[in-house]
C-alpha cells in the first residue's frame, strides 16, 4: 500500500497563493505601465529629473530613459509570469520551483521595485515563508515536526499517564468463564515477546532506500560556486550603488579608456550598458547560487546547469586568470567518477 503524502501546511498554502496572486497582479500592473510609459506626464517627469542633479550628470535624453524603462518593464513582466508558474508548482511540492521562486523574487526586488511598487517585496516575503521549518519538512516528504493540530495534553509535563481501558476478547484467555472475578482481568499480565523499541533520540528516520553519502568533490564545487557568485553579487551591488549615487564619477573613469573613446560611445550609451551588465550579472549570479544548491542536494539538473554556467563564465572572463581557473576547478570536481556515480544514483 503506497504511503500517504503528508498534508500541506497552512503556511505553504498561504505563501503559494500569495506569490501567484502578487505575480499575476504584477503582470497586469506592468502591462498597464507599458501602455502609459511614453505618455506626456512621464516625459515631463523624466525631463524634470534630467534637468536637475543627479539626473543632469547622466548625459541621457528623454528617449534613452524611456527605452531603458521599457526594457525594465519587459524584464519585470517576464519575471512575474515565471513567478506565477513557479508559485503554482510550489503548491504541488516541487523543490526546484521553490528555489526558482526565491531567485525570481530576488531579481524582481532588484529590477522592478520602482515600477511595480511593493509587489516584488510581497513575492519575496511569500518565497521566504517557503523556507520555514514546517515548509522544509513538507517539501522533504515528511510530516512537520511541530504539527499545528497536536493535542496539548500530550505536551503537559506533569500529567500522569492514563491507563488504557481493559480490552475484552481473546486476550482474556481460554480459562475465562462464568463465576466471580476479582477484577476486569484476573490472569497474569502477558510477557512481552520482545523488548520495547527505544525511542529515537537523533535525527528523524527517513523513509525510502538508502542514499549514498555526498562526495567531497560535489561539496567543494558547490562551495567554489557560492564564493565566486557571492563576490560577483557584492561587486555588482557596489557598481549599482555608484550608478545610483554618483554616476558621473564612473562615467568619467570609463571615458578615460582609449578603447571606449575610439568607439565613439556617448555617456548615455555607457550608462545603459552598465545597467544591463549589472542586471545580467546579478541574475546570472543568483542562478549560479541556485544551481549550486541543486547540485549540492544531488539533483542532476543542478550539476549540468552548474557546469554550463562555469564554462560560460570562463569564456566571459577569459581576460582574467581567477575566473577561468575557478570555472575549470568547478567543472573538474563535478565530473569526477565519484560525483558522476552519485548524481546518477536512483532517487
Amino acid at each position: 500500500m503506497p504511503e500517504q503524502a503528508p498534508r500541506r501546511p497552512r503556511g505553504v498554502t498561504v505563501a503559494g497563493f500569495t506569490a501567484v496572486a502578487a505575480c499575476v497582479l504584477m503582470v497586469g500592473v506592468l502591462f498597464e505601465a507599458t501602455g502609459s510609459l511614453r505618455s506626456s506626464e512621464n516625459r515631463d517627469a523624466i525631463r524634470e529629473f534630467l534637468s536637475t542633479s543627479p539626473g543632469s550628470s547622466l548625459g541621457l535624453g528623454v528617449g534613452q530613459v524611456l527605452d531603458l524603462l521599457h526594457v525594465v518593464v519587459l524584464v519585470g513582466g517576464a519575471l512575474a509570469a515565471a513567478g506565477a508558474v513557479l508559485g503554482a508548482y510550489t503548491l504541488r511540492r516541487h523543490r526546484g520551483a521553490r528555489i526558482g521562486l526565491s531567485v525570481v523574487a530576488g531579481a524582481m526586488v532588484l529590477t522592478t521595485t520602482f515600477v511595480a511598487g511593493l509587489l516584488p517585496f510581497v513575492v519575496a516575503a511569500a518565497a521566504a515563508m517557503l523556507w520555514r521549518q514546517e515548509a522544509r519538512d513538507w517539501f522533504d516528504g515528511r510530516e512537520p515536526r511541530h504539527h499545528p493540530r497536536a493535542p496539548r495534553e500530550a505536551a503537559s509535563p506533569g500529567a500522569a499517564p492514563v491507563p488504557a481501558p481493559p480490552q475484552a476478547g481473546p486476550q482474556a484467555g481460554p480459562q475465562a468463564g462464568p463465576g466471580p472475578h476479582p477484577g476486569p482481568y484476573a490472569g497474569p499480565a502477558p510477557a512481552a515477546p520482545y523488548p520495547p523499541a527505544a525511542a529515537p533520540t537523533g535525527a528523524t528516520a527517513w523513509p525510502g532506500p538508502h542514499v549514498a553519502r555526498r562526495p567531497a568533490s560535489v561539496a567543494a564545487a558547490a562551495t567554489v560556486a557560492w564564493v565566486f557568485a557571492g563576490l560577483m553579487l557584492l561587486l555588482l551591488s557596489l557598481v549599482g550603488a555608484v550608478l545610483v549615487l554618483d554616476p558621473g564619477y564612473l562615467l568619467d573613469e570609463l571615458e578615460k579608456n582609449p578603447r571606449i573613446v575610439s568607439g565613439g560611445y556617448s555617456r548615455g550609451d555607457l550608462f545603459a550598458a552598465l545597467w544591463v551588465i549589472v542586471a545580467v550579472g546579478v541574475a546570472w549570479s543568483l542562478a549560479a547560487v541556485a544551481l549550486a544548491v541543486l547540485a549540492f542536494r544531488g539533483v542532476r539538473a543542478g550539476q549540468v546547469g552548474l557546469i554550463v554556467s562555469a564554462l560560460l563564465s570562463a569564456l566571459v572572463g577569459v581576460t582574467s586568470v581567477v575566473v577561468p581557473a575557478a570555472a575549470i576547478v568547478t567543472v573538474f570536481l563535478l565530473l569526477r567518477p565519484s560525483a558522476l556515480a552519485w548524481f546518477s544514483r536512483p532517487r
